[in-house]
């Protein structure tokens, strides 16, 4: 346990499942799943990974813009446990927020925050802290706020999974013991724990957990699923023995390269050209765009995981996608079109 965040670590979290935590009969991840209760795939957890690691960065922003301070909120890693297991592991005094959908599904999500952070938070966004006014009028302070924060999360989730999921405002209270968080958190499934990094300026380097009723979680995978099901292309079926399918025959390269290219384009090959990658467009109306503020998401017309466009001053020649390169973007080209081509986008 981390004694300054106040928060189960990922540390405990994976010892806990892999039993490194203590002997249990009915508790773990490995327990459910030689009962054959519940368990989480490997496809379904990377679903989760993908929305989990998407959503993320919209809270890190609004928190920014609410407080006025650096804040980077990054994905971690996911987790299946019992709440029974949450509880036992975790360090009191910790702070609870239960955020209620109210709309797209018909359940609840929690975050647990340590009391350290949360303080820094409310001080930063409000000006209070709990030694001028009453715990719970400070923790109150603080509802607006998050509403913000879990509102741009949902906004970011509703566009992942094609459906509108609005949260009401988040309820937030101190839990000191095991015996409160009883109280609190009721479920009896396994639940699905999501941990993030948090950093706020030089002040906190600290974890947050979410944590997830399994059948949510799973009704979310579902929902991303068929949204994106719609948009796959689907697969042409050849008829070979009607139609008289042959195979393609490509000229050599070479000799076609030799062919096309101007003699004297040596004399441009230093020229520079601007390049753009292009993720996506859309259009707003005037009034769209004065609307905009910070944390506003817009919707651009590629769907998640379709390739991204390489444009050579402002001019398309190949499809690609984004790729990570230590700390920066880049592109792994997919499709490109010939240097022939290339040379006539060119003109």
């Amino acid at each position: 346990m981390n004694g300054d965040d106040n928060t189960l670590s990922q540390e405990e979290i994976e010892a806990l499942l892999s039993g490194m935590g203590g002997e249990s009969k009915d508790n773990g991840v490995s327990a459910a799943r030689e009962s054959g209760s519940r368990s989480l795939a490997d496809a379904d957890r990377k679903v989760l990974e993908d929305i989990f690691m998407s959503t993320s960065g919209n809270s890190g922003t609004i928190l920014s813009t609410i407080i006025n301070k650096e804040v980077d909120i990054t994905f971690k890693s996911i987790s299946l446990m019992d709440a029974e297991q949450l509880k036992q592991t975790s360090q009191y005094p910790m702070i609870l927020l239960e955020i209620k959908l109210i709309s797209g599904f018909d359940s609840m999500y929690y975050m647990i925050m340590g009391e350290k952070e949360v303080h820094s938070i409310g001080e930063s966004m409000t000006g209070n802290t709990p030694q001028n006014t009453t715990y719970d009028v400070f923790l109150n302070s603080l509802v607006d706020g998050f509403m913000q924060m879990v509102s741009s999360s949902s906004t970011g989730l509703s566009m992942l999974i094609g459906m509108n999921v609005d949260v009401s405002a988040p309820v937030i209270s101190k839990i000191d013991s095991s015996g409160g968080f009883s109280r609190k958190f009721s479920l009896s499934d396994p639940v699905v724990a999501v941990t993030y990094k948090i950093k706020i300026d030089a002040d906190i380097d600290s974890e947050l957990i979410e944590v997830y009723p399994y059948g949510l979680c799973m009704d979310i995978v579902s929902a991303y699923r068929n949204k994106h099901a719609k948009h796959a292309p689907k697969q042409a079926i050849h008829e070979e023995e009607k139609i008289g399918v042959q195979p393609v025959k490509f000229a050599p390269l070479q000799e076609a390269l030799g062919q096309e290219l101007p003699k004297n384009i040596e004399l441009l090959m230093d020229v520079p050209m601007n390049i753009t990658v292009e993720l996506g467009r859309t259009k707003l109306s005037i009034k769209e765009i004065l609307d905009l503020d910070a944390g506003s998401i817009v919707e651009l017309d590629k769907v998640a995981g379709a390739p991204v466009d390489l444009l050579v001053n402002g001019k398309l020649i190949a499809k690609g996608e984004v790729v990570v390169i230590d700390e920066n973007f880049g592109l792994r080209v997919t499709d490109i079109l010939s240097p022939e081509e290339r040379i006539k986008k060119l003109k």
